[in-house]
C-alpha cells in the first residue's frame, strides 16, 4: 500500500497514529502494507480554511501523502470519522489546493488509471483532478473491474508522485529504509495488480535502487 513524504515544517501539527481504517494506504502502497506503522498528519488551519466550503470532513483529513507542482498541492487523505460502509470505503480522497481553491477527488479511482497503451496522443487534455470526468472501461469489457485510462502525463506524474512520497513517509515512520523494503519489496507486491497499476511499477523501481547502505 502506498507511503507517506517527508514532513515539512509548515504542516508540523499533530501526528495521528492508531485505530483509523488502514484502507487508504493499501491502495496506494498494497495488501503488505497492513504490517507497517502508519501515521496521519492533520490538515493544518489554513488548508481548513481553504477547503471549508466541503463541510465538516475538511476539519477531521488526515494526510498521508503529498506531492506539488506547478503551483498545485495533492494530498491523499482520509477522513478521521470515515466509517468503512461509507460510500468512500474508506479509502479516502485526493484534495487539490491551487491557490485559494481546494477541490477533491475519489482517491481509489484516481490509483485505477491504466496507462495508455499507444502513449499519449496528440495535445493532452488539461486535467488537475486526476481521474475527473474520465471514461469507465470494463476490464475485461463488461466486467465490474473498472478503470480509466490515463489521459496525459502531467495526471501521471501526480499518481506516481503521490505514491512515492507514500513510501518515503513510510520509511521515516517504520525507522528506515531496511524495514520497509523487507514488507514491501515481497514478490507479491511487485507483480502487476488490475485494481491499481501504477502502485507495483512505483514499488519496482522503489526496491530496484540500491539501499542507502550499498551506495
Amino acid at each position: 500500500m502506498p507511503g507517506k513524504k517527508s514532513l515539512r515544517a509548515i504542516f508540523c501539527c499533530l501526528l495521528l497514529q492508531g485505530s483509523v481504517p488502514s484502507q487508504a494506504q493499501m491502495a496506494i502502497l498494497g495488501s503488505g502494507y497492513d504490517s507497517l506503522k502508519e501515521r496521519y498528519e492533520e490538515f493544518p488551519p489554513d488548508l481548513k480554511r481553504a477547503c471549508a466550503h466541503l463541510g465538516r470532513e475538511a476539519s477531521h483529513f488526515g494526510y498521508f501523502a503529498r506531492y506539488a507542482s506547478d503551483g498545485a498541492e495533492y494530498y491523499a487523505v482520509l477522513d478521521m470519522s470515515t466509517r468503512p460502509e461509507s460510500d468512500a470505503y474508506g479509502y479516502g480522497w485526493i484534495v487539490l489546493i491551487h491557490g485559494s481553491a481546494c477541490s477533491e477527488g475519489d482517491l481509489d479511482w484516481a490509483l485505477r488509471g491504466m496507462l495508455p497503451s499507444k502513449g499519449y496522443q496528440g495535445i493532452a487534455p488539461t486535467v488537475e483532478m486526476p481521474g475527473l470526468n474520465a471514461p469507465r472501461i470494463g476490464v475485461p469489457p463488461g466486467s465490474g473491474n473498472v478503470h480509466y485510462v490515463i489521459r496525459s502525463a502531467r495526471e501521471e506524474e501526480i499518481l506516481r508522485g503521490l505514491i512515492r512520497d507514500a513510501i518515503q513517509r513510510a520509511i521515516k515512520i517504520n525507522g528506515g529504509d531496511a524495514i520497509v523494503r523487507k514488507v514491501l519489496c515481497r514478490p507479491q507486491n511487485l507483480s502487476p495488480d488490475p485494481n491499481y497499476p501504477l502502485v507495483p511499477q512505483e514499488l519496482s523501481r522503489y526496491c530496484a535502487r540500491p539501499r542507502p547502505s550499498d551506495r
